[in-house]
């Protein structure tokens, strides 16, 4: 197929002619195969459509998830940036259709994704896994014991046929004397990667488990547990441990973030996408997740500004000019949302998802006595004061006005506003348009801050053409306030991040010198435990007063060579932990965390928890 002809895909959509969807496939297998990535993203966006016309082409997108699954691993680049942004939409998409076989197809696009994004150096290729059976015991039970795990792997002859698998299985037949832990456990990633692809998934998560035992300080694993995990506060938990292994974790601050949203704790999730944004910012689909999560927790000027990044960066996405018209519907800013909404339906040619059409405004206005009405087959309460406000899809819908009127139909067109009002004086329904007011809102970064409306805050966006719009600024400077993502060791055992910090600060101001190394040491303890700038401050200050106290006392005083000496330092977090007579695995994973800032060998740890015994 042609280039032209691909590029015709994103105007004439998918066809449904089974014949017509092989040549596409096979139009996808060709580009990879000839490094044409600019035609594999055209039919990728081409691709992304509605789940009604997804469940429609169900043969195409089982084809589709299965050459991706092939092609993927030995084009990871595919699975990130622009590509990458729509494989992740499609995949969500096969998820949330009814078909159950479209279901199980979207979960494996998405580990096919997460494994090219996340590869491990072990194993590579495209080869189908063999199914094992069940697994006959519970996944997080191996954690105890991840050696009889091994064992029943070694012992799955099936698996080993494959011979890209022979590097894994001599990893995971040696004794872990002669094999490192951090060799062991990025073994059991790699299978437990390709494990993900089985009918038993289960044996991919007791891998992670088993990966996360041997080697606690390694992400990946419980980051990809964190994925596994349905019920989000288990997610989080999987996700903090990934961040405590690794503050940069791109994939533990992701899932954290995601799961943050899911919440409801949108200032949260700015905070840890902000971080990937720093060191990530060619990835179009975490800057769009920044700027929803700005939107979400009230940054409107921030969201506005990074959403324009990401378009001015990315001029052919549709996705940011939404983003925009969305963030214009938030406000109560409707009018100037349609200029955003249109510049995002003209890059998709017409070819809209329901994930990209705009939501109109739906307000209902009951009698005065409370009243409870059906919304296309949903209760709604009208409570006190009889009347509320909500974003519904553009389309037709029914309200059934439970005690009154029956039933009213109407119609919502993208971004519109409708106001439906009952009285209780006869069955008469008034529906007529309405314009929201703006909305107002206090800036989340400033304490006590006074509410402003949201016109005067997106004053700079409220164009009447599109070449009129700022420059959108530098990533830095939009994300240079952003505070750094919520330390995953706060509030966790004897041995707190807040009492690690003020003992470090103690030491350091002893003698009320502040060297250079010093300083160095402080920050590397400080990034790496990811102390906010609002939570320095305090301990800062109270480990000031404390240093003052004693150099009056006159027991202010360091070693003899005056500058702090790690060693000491961490033998008085040991004592600290060990006030109770044993080091909790929370506070293990925080003094495992100092001393890797620290720079201490793993002898000098052993010596200094010996010492204690």
């Amino acid at each position: 197929m042609k280039t032209e002809n691909i590029r015709l895909l994103l105007i004439t959509k998918i066809p449904l002619e089974v014949a017509a969807c092989r040549d596409i496939i096979q139009a996808l297998r060709d580009a990879f195969a000839d490094s044409r990535l600019d035609d594999v993203f055209t039919i990728l966006r081409a691709s992304y459509m509605s789940v009604t016309d997804l469940e429609k082409r169900s043969g195409y997108y089982l084809d589709l998830v299965k050459t991706l699954v092939d092609l993927l691993p030995g084009k990871p680049q595919v699975a990130s940036g622009q590509p990458g942004l729509y494989i992740g939409f499609i995949a969500e998409d096969l998820i949330e259709c009814s078909n159950p076989k479209l279901v199980p197809a979207g979960h494996l696009l998405q580990t096919a994704q997460r494994s090219a994004g996340n590869p491990t150096p072990i194993v590579s290729g495209d080869f189908e896994m063999p199914s094992l059976g069940a697994l006959p015991f519970p996944p997080e039970s191996v954690a105890n014991n991840p050696g009889h795990l091994i064992e029943l792997l070694l012992a799955q002859e099936a698996v080993w046929k494959e011979p890209s698998f022979k590097p894994v299985r001599e990893r995971l037949s040696r004794s872990p004397v002669e094999v490192g832990p951090r060799d062991r456990a990025s073994a059991l990633v790699s299978i437990g990667t390709h494990l993900e692809k089985t009918p038993q998934p289960d044996w991919a998560q007791a891998c992670y488990y088993a990966a996360g035992a041997i080697d606690p300080s390694f992400d990946l694993p419980w980051a990809f547990l964190a994925h596994f995990a349905s019920d989000s506060q288990k997610g989080l938990v999987f996700a903090q441990q990934a961040i405590r292994a690794n503050s940069k974790s791109k994939v533990g601050l992701t899932n954290r973030g995601v799961i943050w949203t899911r919440l409801g704790k949108y200032s949260l999730a700015l905070r840890d996408f902000a971080a990937v944004a720093r060191f990530e910012s060619g990835d179009p689909k975490i800057l769009l997740m920044t700027a929803h999560a700005a939107a979400d927790s009230g940054h409107l000027a921030r969201a506005a500004a990074l959403y324009l990044l990401t378009a001015r960066t990315f001029p052919i996405l549709p996705e940011p000019w939404h983003g925009l018209a969305r963030l214009f519907m938030i406000a109560g800013l409707p009018e100037n949302a349609r200029l955003y909404q249109e510049q995002c339906r003209s890059l998709m040619h017409g070819n809209v998802p329901r994930e990209l059409r705009l939501c109109g405004c739906l307000r209902l206005t009951g009698p005065d006595a409370a009243i409870v009405v059906s919304l296309d087959g949903v209760d709604v309460d009208l409570d006190m004061p009889r009347s509320i406000s909500m974003d519904v899809t553009p389309g037709q819908h029914i309200v059934v006005w439970k005690g009154g009127v029956e039933v009213s139909k109407f119609m919502v067109d993208e971004g519109e506003g409708i106001h439906l009002a009952w009285t209780a004086s006869g069955s008469e329904v008034n529906i007529r348009s309405f314009i929201p007011e703006p909305g107002f809102f206090a800036d989340p970064a400033v304490p006590d801050a006074r509410p402003r409306s949201a016109r005067d805050i997106l004053a700079p966006w409220m164009v009447e053409t599109l070449d009129r719009l700022p420059a959108p600024g530098e990533l830095r400077s939009l994300l240079g306030d952003v505070e750094p993502p919520v330390s995953p060791f706060a509030g966790e055992g004897r041995l707190t991040m807040e009492g690690v910090f003020s003992i470090l600060l103690e030491e350091i101001l002893a003698d009320g010198v502040f060297d250079r190394a010093e300083s160095e040491l402080l920050r590397a303890v400080r990034d790496r435990l990811m102390i906010e700038n609002s939570v320095y401050s305090v301990l800062m200050e109270e480990a000031r007063i404390k240093a003052e106290m004693r150099t009056r006392s006159g027991t202010g005083q360091k070693n003899s060579a005056g500058s702090l000496e790690p060693l000491s330092l961490y033998r008085r977090l040991v004592a600290k932990a060990l006030e109770d007579g044993r080091i909790e695995p929370a506070e293990r994973g925080l003094l495992e965390a100092v001393a890797e800032a620290l720079l201490l060998s793993p002898d000098e740890l052993a010596a200094i928890e010996h010492s204690f015994k």
